[in-house]
């Protein structure tokens, strides 16, 4: 059971549901949950709202069967809770077969799985409109943790009153542990469908993405991730660029014992022109008691002319700094 109060100053917000897991077997499992909602406020008019999911799972060896189906009135709102969206009603599938090929082992390979993921939902506050997607794809597991996923996905949206497409005619994920001290993952989607959400004129656009990512650790102390992300995004039907993002994200962790560690985060964004950097110093005396202290600064690139900044332009320097230090204490009694 959940039952929720909040009250700040004239608004008010309760909401009181319930849940079950059943299990009627040791392959299916049945999930369900329920809530309702009742928000006031003397700024606005009083709303309520209603929340249902269930979902069912059929696992086995050989095959994995899971659907969906939830819902959320326009009017449900839960101040003490997460929720992607209101106003809409989908239901969702995950399925997939599985194969343990024993030739295939000797090469390494462990299992490989097709898959097929759909949704299809309605929004009502998007005037009514349909949206969903269809994945279909094929997994394969290595040995040494070893993950490849490639797959192709058709879909649509609503936006602002008009209809979009999405979805990617190709894309790749997967990740391995090459050696012990060496991880690897990386993923890319080919000139998807994509949307600019902008508010007052949106459009369709076509964008590729992809990243990589290696984590280093050479010994039990040291540990080094480094990352990239890339998007271009064009418009659809011009084939004009309208943005490029790339993204490097650096991540370095020195274990000097059990009880003292450094870290050091590093990010680039070639859209802001900026540099965030961050480095962390912790050192716990006992579990609960610990001592924290930092510094961090943000770069941006902007030049100097006529008496104002004007950005992206010239070196880079810093325009934000701060330091801080920070001990918590437990004390059991």
């Amino acid at each position: 059971m959940l039952v929720t109060d909040t009250q700040y100053g004239d608004r008010s917000n309760r909401v009181a549901g319930a849940d079950v897991s059943w299990k009627p077997s040791t392959s299916q499992t049945i999930t369900a949950m329920s809530m309702y909602s009742r928000t006031t406020d003397t700024a606005t008019p009083d709303r309520a709202g209603a929340a249902g999911q269930v979902s069912y799972r059929y696992d086995t060896r050989r095959m994995l069967f899971a659907p969906q189906i939830e819902h959320y009135d326009t009017g449900f709102q839960s101040d003490t809770a997460f929720y992607n969206r209101v106003g809409f009603t989908s239901g969702f599938l995950y399925s997939e077969v599985n194969f343990y090929p024993e030739a295939a082992k000797r090469i390494g390979l462990i299992r490989v799985h097709p898959l097929v993921v759909a949704k299809y939902g309605r929004d009502d506050l998007q005037g009514g409109g349909d949206e969903g997607f269809l994945v279909t794809g094929i997994a394969f597991n290595f040995n040494r943790q070893g993950f490849l996923r490639v797959q192709t996905e058709h879909g649509h949206e609503q936006w602002n009153g008009q209809r979009f497409r999405t979805g990617s005619p190709f894309g790749a994920f997967g990740n391995v542990q090459i050696v012990q001290w060496l991880h690897v993952g990386a993923n890319y989607f080919s000139n998807s469908w994509a949307t600019f959400y902008d508010p007052v004129a949106p459009f369709q656009g076509r964008s590729t993405s992809g990243g990589l990512e290696v984590t280093w650790q050479p010994t039990i102390h040291f540990n080094q991730t480094v990352s990239y992300d890339l998007v271009r995004f064009s418009r659809a039907d011009t084939g004009a660029r309208v943005f490029a993002v790339d993204i490097v994200n650096a991540k370095s962790i020195y274990q000097f014992s059990t009880k003292f560690f450094v870290r050091l985060l590093e990010q680039f964004d070639s859209s802001r022109h900026q540099l965030l950097t961050d480095l962390l110093a912790s050192y716990e005396v006992v579990p609960g008691t610990v001592f924290h202290a930092g510094y961090g600064s943000l770069y941006e690139q902007r030049g100097y002319q006529d008496g104002q900044f004007i950005p992206n332009t010239g070196q880079y320097s810093t325009v934000q700094r701060g330091v801080f230090l920070k001990a918590s204490y437990l004390y059991r009694f």
